[in-house]
């Protein structure tokens, strides 16, 4: 779970949202400085946030207030937060300061998340790089001669540091999964609808043909798993339209464990064939599954 040790030790009161939030605070703050990752800095928001939960925790004899209770959640440069701009790279947006959070943000805190950066992405969304006339260029952590890859990638780059125990990015065509891939993390790419979109931010708005979705960026299977069952337990179909109304299904999650995965292989869609290259790549992995 979400450092499972993590969580319990929040909610056994052993450490406070506020010293879980500072650590967090310092981490990403390092992670910035090797690798330019961020593109917000909401640290005395944060700490603010914390300091209530912690109020909370204390008036009320221990309790928290949702599954997530002080841990601290990063969210990509198209997320809406209020108070802050939302630029995706765009210099023409500095200056256009938001008073509205995205969906999932107020989901996210209303689970008792705390949120205390927004981080890189390349400028338009579209690359599988981040770079951008306004922030420059996002690292790879693991060799800084490399890409930290994109469109996520700040995110990336973030989490594989561990300035993050989870974040947030987007995904079309691989822009949860490339940043996961380079930087030896985990990313999800969820099927269209089953996290709430509602007021991110788009280079193309109202673009529905190829549609984004909102994926986790973890250093872990198990993450994943707490943040997919917190959010959907939250019922965010309620407030945001295009979610489907599908609970978290811990039966069908627990013969996942046991049952043999049956993977599927498209080598030619009859139109345009493989560079060898590629072909041999997926070779390499069918043989490995």
């Amino acid at each position: 779970m979400i450092s499972m040790s993590l969580l319990v030790v929040l909610a056994y009161g052993t450490y406070l949202a506020g010293q879980v939030t500072e650590a967090y605070c310092k981490r990403a703050a390092i992670a910035h400085q090797l690798v330019n990752c961020l593109a917000e800095i909401l640290f005395k928001q944060a700490l603010d946030r914390a300091k209530v939960l912690d109020e909370y925790f204390e008036s009320t004899g221990g309790k928290t207030i949702g599954p997530l209770h002080g841990i601290p959640i990063s969210f990509k440069d198209q997320f809406n937060i209020k108070g802050v701009e939302t630029t995706m790279g765009y210099v023409g947006y500095l200056g256009d300061i938001l008073e509205y959070n995205s969906i999932l943000v107020d989901c996210v805190l209303s689970l008792g998340a705390v949120v205390y950066v927004k981080t890189a992405v390349p400028q338009t969304l579209m690359l599988a790089e981040t770079r951008s006339n306004l922030l420059g260029v996002t690292v790879n952590p693991r060799n800084r001669e490399l890409s930290c890859g994109g469109s996520s990638g700040g995110e990336g780059s973030l989490v594989a540091l561990k300035g993050s125990i989870c974040g947030f990015g987007t995904d079309i065509g691989g822009s949860v999964r490339t940043p996961a891939a380079v930087n030896g993390i985990y990313g999800l790419r969820p099927t269209e609808g089953r996290f709430p979109y509602g007021l991110v931010k788009n280079s193309l708005e109202r673009q529905e043909s190829v549609s984004s979705v909102v994926g986790p960026i973890t250093r872990s299977l198990a993450n994943v798993r707490t943040i997919l069952k917190a959010i959907m337990e939250a019922k965010p179909w309620l407030v945001d339209p295009k979610v489907h109304n599908i609970r978290w299904r811990e039966d069908m999650f627990q013969e996942s464990q046991v049952a043999k995965l049956s993977f599927g292989v498209i080598r030619f869609d009859h139109h345009v064939h493989l560079s060898p290259p590629v072909q041999r790549a997926i070779d390499m992995a069918v043989t490995a599954l």
